[in-house]
């Protein structure tokens, strides 16, 4: 035997193994992701190969992350990205042809254009085949992923949480955040302040432009193939929610898709936040709430879905044959 075909006999055995092992334990693993990139990927492999029939879909940014996902919808599957925007979720729905019933688009962040890095990772050959059967190939189950897992697991059973006078429960700090309440005050009327120099600054007319096309060559493909869409803009601090920046958003979107339905899930009044755009956890619980029930009042107004035929791949892209 060659010295390849031992190698290549060698690395099948350690994949097979690695496979039983984690197949023993996934049942009962928590996963915690070590990074974001790591985390987005996770959320995308498990929609693609897990949650393929998901009926709802939600794309959107790190603030529809802040979303409950134990509060949706069984039939409902939450594909926010972190550092990405809505964009990457639409161009994932397209490229692997995925077909749910109704697509919920966060508004907040769609000047921010889709990562075509990201989109390759995912979907390139022949490693977006693999993942399908196995999961040891999957972000999910590297050895890093599953080992922090337990550990942090682990640390959590033995060590005591360190807690923030006056904070709220589900809000406490992680290493290197601050420990006291002025302390988190002053943090967050700093990156307070930030977000409102970004919010006050108008969309450049180029960024604005190439996200109503981006859109609009989404919306077209996604009714095409008989899929509803809606848009939903997260509520952030009361003093972005009127600031240039999101107000033109809004307006665009309202003008350029006037006959797709757009609303502010609750709006901004009351809303602390963490930094100006990202929920708090009790926020969170009652955002997750409304959306749910605006996703169930619009799917009662679709009318009776026509069955979808089977899908038979005759793309050249194999990139579309994955699900």
């Amino acid at each position: 035997m060659s010295l390849i075909a031992r190698a290549f006999l060698v690395m099948l055995l350690l994949l097979g193994g690695y496979e039983l092992l984690f197949g023993a334990v996934r049942s009962r693993y928590m996963p915690r992701a070590d990074s974001i990139p790591i985390l987005n990927a996770m959320n995308a492999q498990n929609y693609l190969y897990e949650r393929a029939n998901a009926e709802v879909v939600i794309v959107g940014s790190s603030l529809s992350g802040r979303l409950r996902a134990d509060l949706l919808d069984a039939r409902t599957i939450n594909l926010a990205f972190g550092g990405l925007s809505a964009l990457d979720g639409l161009e994932l729905i397209t490229r692997a042809d995925m077909r749910p019933r109704l697509v919920m688009i966060e508004s907040n962040v769609l000047f921010r254009p889709a990562s075509d890095s990201f989109l390759d990772r995912l979907l390139a050959p022949p490693m977006a085949w693999l993942r399908k059967p196995l999961w040891a190939l999957r972000d999910v189950a590297r050895p890093l992923t599953v080992g922090l897992s337990y550990a942090q697991a682990l640390a959590r059973r033995l060590l005591p949480a360190p807690r923030v006078a006056n904070a709220t429960a589900g809000d406490q700090p992680t290493a290197g955040q601050p420990t006291t309440a002025s302390d988190s005050e002053s943090l967050f009327g700093r990156m307070l302040d930030l977000q409102r120099v970004a919010y006050s600054e108008p969309l450049p007319a180029p960024e604005r432009t190439s996200m109503l096309e981006h859109l609009s060559a989404h919306l077209q493909d996604l009714r095409a193939r008989g899929i509803e869409v809606r848009f939903f803009e997260m509520p952030t601090h009361p003093d972005l929610c009127e600031l240039p920046r999101q107000r033109e958003l809004r307006s665009e979107l309202q003008k350029a898709f006037a006959t797709v339905g757009y609303v502010r899930v609750l709006g901004c009044t009351g809303i602390e936040s963490t930094d100006g755009v990202h929920l708090r956890s009790e926020e969170a619980v009652l955002v997750t709430a409304e959306l749910r029930r605006l996703i169930k009042q619009w799917r009662a107004e679709e009318p009776p879905q026509a069955s979808v035929p089977e899908r038979r791949c005759e793309s050249s892209d194999i990139r579309l044959c994955i699900s």
